[in-house]
């Protein structure tokens, strides 16, 4: 039961950006064609943590404080091992580097929780695989004391290796995890570039719902092809009583539903899905006027749900498809019968501009017979409005929301070149 202040209550709200993302020195864009090369621009993750509102003003917390946490993709750090990452871009996409970045998370959560508050997880990508594992680490051990902190690498070991390090003891108390909203978790982690083989880092199962967690959200997305960025779905059999599990695929390549592409007009519907869940269910106070007003400028090209989605294999350079490989989603297995779709696919075209291995709706009808028909996510009220305004031109009460770009950094530290800072910081560091 909730104290009568809930001003003495707070509720810590952590985001974690995708492999490479960092919305603090993200473009806002020169380079029009998504290639290998291109820069990246604001993701939805970012997005998200500018708008939560200082303080609750759901009528059962009003007033209670929502501090913001925001955590920038994987960079060179160390793997699940605590090994130095060597700053390979390989390394990042497999995964390993992501072990400090849940340390961190966890750290902060650990020195910043009391009981009574609330944890809200949003993640995209690695960083959605990132926040997921943070549920788990709590569910396991819990939120370990400050004089308790000085073990948190030998129990780190031990759900690595049970041969090795320490064996944590039983969490003293229950610690809730109110919501875990992920972008198109990308969840695998392999110990090397060339192997197949897949780990469940710290001994939790990649696909497992921890019993902590009280609604899980996962926007995914039902035109990525790369192999090695097949998502990592919530088993819903291991779904508890009383969970709330909301899994939607939504048109568009990996970063087409996360963000993270110059034309962002599949992002903004993802992200429109995601905060009508956190609003409609009272999860996070968001300034939905602040997201309206972030959104495509250019949405009035092609209507809602239209917009043709990246090939993000076609993308790669050819060195980069011999690693990655292809495979959509339906041929992994993790588009099924049974699985929900955004209303916005009915209007996702059929004919794309770059069609080699992608699939449409029209191939899962193929796959399913022809008895089969999709199943669709109702639209809640703000989806709907964003909607009904989408062939309008964004109206601003206050100046639109602005990102910081890579040539802010580079005009503030004197550089010409970000990528030159990139690889001089890489080498000096690794």
């Amino acid at each position: 039961m909730p104290p009568e202040n809930p001003m003495m209550r707070k509720s810590l709200v952590i985001f974690c950006d995708g492999t490479g993302q960092d919305g603090l020195i993200s473009s806002s864009g020169q380079n029009p064609e998504p290639k290998s090369n291109a820069k990246t621009y604001f993701t939805n993750i970012l997005r998200l943590a500018r708008s939560v509102l200082p303080h609750s003003e759901f009528p059962d917390t009003r007033g209670m404080e929502q501090i913001v946490y925001y955590q920038s993709g994987v960079g060179s750090d160390a793997d699940f091992s605590n090994n130095p990452e060597k700053g390979s871009q390989s390394l990042q996409r497999w995964g390993t580097a992501v072990a400090s970045k849940i340390r961190d998370v966890y750290a902060f959560i650990a020195a910043n929780y009391r009981p009574e508050d609330e944890i809200c997880l949003f993640g995209f990508s690695r960083g959605a695989y990132s926040v997921r594992k943070v549920s788990g680490l709590i569910e396991k051990i819990g939120l370990l004391s400050p004089d308790q902190m000085g073990m948190f690498y030998a129990y780190w070991q031990y759900l690595t290796d049970p041969k090795t390090g320490v064996k944590p003891p039983t969490p003293s108390f229950y610690v809730p995890i109110r919501v875990i909203g992920c972008f198109d978790t990308v969840g695998s982690v392999y110990p090397g570039v060339f192997t197949g083989k897949i780990i469940d880092a710290l001994s939790i199962k990649d696909n497992a719902l921890v019993p902590n967690v009280g609604v899980a959200l996962h926007a995914l997305s039902f035109h990525e092809n790369r192999s090695k960025f097949m998502c990592t779905l919530w088993d819903e059999a291991t779904k508890k009583p009383g969970q709330i599990v909301e899994q939607v695929w939504f048109g568009g390549a990996h970063s087409d539903v996360g963000g993270g592409y110059k034309d962002h007009e599949l992002a903004d519907i993802s992200l429109f899905w995601m905060v009508e869940q956190l609003v409609a269910r009272k999860l996070v106070s968001i300034n939905t006027k602040f997201i309206a007003a972030c959104r495509s400028t250019n949405s009035h090209r092609v209507g809602w749900g239209a917009f043709n989605p990246h090939n993000a294999y076609y993308d790669l350079s050819a060195a980069q498809k011999y690693i990655i490989g292809c495979e959509d989603r339906l041929a992994g297995k993790q588009i099924t019968r049974n699985s929900i779709f955004h209303q916005s696919l009915r209007l996702s075209p059929l004919k794309l501009t770059y069609p080699k291995d992608m699939i449409t709706l029209d191939t899962l009808h193929k796959k399913f017979n022809s008895g089969w028909e999709p199943r669709f996510a109702e639209l809640g009220k703000f989806e709907i409005k964003m909607k009904d305004e989408w062939s309008e031109s964004p109206m601003f009460d206050e100046p639109r929301p602005t990102f910081e770009d890579e040539s802010d950094i580079t005009d503030l530290l004197g550089l010409d070149d970000i990528d030159w800072f990139e690889n001089s910081t890489s080498s000096v560091f690794a």
